[in-house]
Parts: structure tokens; sequence; C-alpha cells
């Protein structure tokens, strides 16, 4: 087996393997504008994607999506995200994963990574710890009907009934927001702890020009304090939120359009801080969600990996898309 890093004239090779491992994708494929944007276009950086090979075919994909971080003393962390993964379905059992995430680490300590970090599920954790990850912080989050309709439709999905099939609201037009909005709310997303060094370039690229969500702005008092994605999960229309530091959800709602707000059966929030608690959750007008959302994991590469209480990550930090 053979293993290297991966370049423009792979991109063919790569997606169908992504789509025969993973199946397929929020556009219905793994498509090369997705591939581009996420891994090509990013403003932190190009992606490092290594593959590997048996007799010339690629049979396994690795891809750490580059990110940048500033903490409370304006340092900047160079980070990378381990993310997109693949291996073929007749070479599976052989190492493959952890071969390629090794391999890439090497690569990342030579380029001066400080970290990675990612949200591993319950079952690929386990595979992460054994590499060295750390488990920084379980993730809290609260969860809020949008009304009667919305406590309806959750009611009905909990007792394991047909919920009824809503259409979610319509695309937002984000050309109506210039360099000054962007730079007003790269202001407001400043976190009081590590949190990703946003920019105009880095916000407009994320939430504008993603090709596979649909993100809506949050203007409160005419300034652009957040985002909330907007798709369809399990049957219902979920509203996931990022917002700034000290906006609630409740006012968050509150300044939504009525287009927006009678498009999402419920909305999912939480706190930027890494060790949210329940009473916050409640106090931001939502109700906590009993188990974590997500869990966050890092490991060393040149620097040491920041304890929990120094995180400060909202979804749109998080989300892999």
């Amino acid at each position: 087996m053979i293993m290297r890093e991966l370049s423009e004239p792979d991109q063919p090779a790569l997606l169908e393997l992504a789509t025969e491992s993973l199946g397929e994708g929020p556009q219905g494929s793994r498509q090369a504008d997705w591939w581009s944007w996420k891994h090509v276009d990013n403003p932190f950086g190009r992606s490092l994607v290594l593959g590997a090979f048996e007799d010339d075919q690629l049979i396994g994909l690795r891809a750490f999506m580059r990110w940048r971080l500033v903490d409370a003393k304006g340092r900047r962390w160079a980070c990378a995200r381990a993310v997109d993964t693949a291996t073929h379905p007749a070479h599976q059992g052989k190492g493959i994963f952890s071969k390629l995430t090794l391999e890439g680490l090497e690569y990342l300590r030579a380029d001066g990574t400080d970290i990675v970090f990612n949200t591993p599920n319950g079952k690929s954790g386990p595979g992460y710890r054994k590499m060295g990850w750390l488990a920084v912080a379980p993730l809290s989050a609260g969860i809020r009907p949008n009304g009667l309709t919305g406590a309806l439709q959750l009611s009905l999905r909990a007792a394991g009934k047909p919920v009824q099939d809503l259409p979610l609201p319509p695309a937002a037009d984000w050309s109506v927001f210039d360099h000054g909005d962007w730079a007003e709310l790269a202001k407001a997303w400043k976190a009081p702890g590590l949190g990703t060094d946003w920019s105009p370039e880095t916000l407009a690229w994320r939430l504008s020009a993603c090709p596979v969500a649909s993100y809506h702005p949050v203007i409160v008092k005419d300034k652009l304090l957040g985002a909330v994605r907007v798709h369809s999960r399990k049957g219902l229309r979920e509203g996931v939120l990022s917002l700034a530091p000290g906006l609630h959800l409740s006012q968050a709602v509150r300044s939504m359009p009525p287009s927006v707000r009678q498009g999402v059966d419920y909305w999912v929030w939480r706190p930027t801080h890494s060790a949210a608690r329940w009473p916050e959750l409640l106090q931001g007008g939502s109700l906590p969600i009993p188990k974590p959302v997500l869990h966050l994991h890092s490991r060393e590469v040149n620097s040491p990996v920041p304890t929990a209480e120094q995180w400060h990550l909202r979804f749109s930090d998080l989300e892999l898309l």
C-alpha cells in the first residue's frame, strides 16, 4: 500500500470513493462543488488530503480541513479539523483509516500545525483516543419548540407517529450584505476564549457560499449578529442557531422574519462556552437536551491541547457538512 498527498487530478477518484464508502451526500452525491468549497476554496487554507493506493487504485482517503483559532490573549492557533474519511468497502479491516490519520499528523507536524480537533461520534471516538486524541468536553445544547405547531410536531415524532411534511423557508439573499456587515459579524462573534478567528472573508465563505446548507441571517437592532441553519431532520424542520456571545435564543427568534419563523418546527442552540450548563440554556429560552449533542476531541501536534474551559465554539465552528 502506498500513501501520498492527493491533488486536483485525483478529485474524480476521491469523489467516487467518498460516494461509494459514505453514501450520498447533501446534494444527492459527493459533488465537485462541495469538495472544492470545503477543501480548496477555504480561506483558512487548502486541506491536507491523503490517499492510500493499492495497484494504482485509490482505496482510502483522509482529509484534514484547515482552520484557525484565536485565544483570549490574541494568539492565533494554526489548526486542522479531522473531517472526511473513506475506505473502499473491499479493503476495510486493513487499518487504512488509522494509517492515513497517523501519516497526516506527521504532515501537520512538519507544517507547523498546533492542534487537530473534531467531534467524533460514539462509534469512532474510541479509535481517535487510541491515536492520542483527548476527550476535551461534552457539548450541551438546548431545544425550543417553535410554537404550538412545533410542539405538536415534536410530540408526534417522539411518539413514533407520522409528522406533517412542511416546506423549508425560501433561501436567504446574502448578496445584500457587504464587507462592513461581515466585519460587524466577525467583531460580534469574537469569543472571550479560544474561538474561530473569523474575518469578513471567512464568514462570507462559510455562510453565504456554502453549496450544501441553507443559512439565514439573524439581525437584531439592524446588526448582523448570527445565523441559523435550517434543514430537515427526521422529517422535521430544525433551525440550528449560531449567535454572538450574550445573544440568547429568545432574542434571536423574536428578530426572525415571518418566513423563517414559520419555516422551522424547533430551534437548537448552545452558548459558545464548551462547559455550558443547564441554567445557561434555560435562561437563554431553551430546554436542555438530556444528552450532549457533540463530544469535542483534540490532539496535540505542535502545541498542548487547551483545557475545556478555554474553548468557546458555536455550531458554525463545528458543523462538518
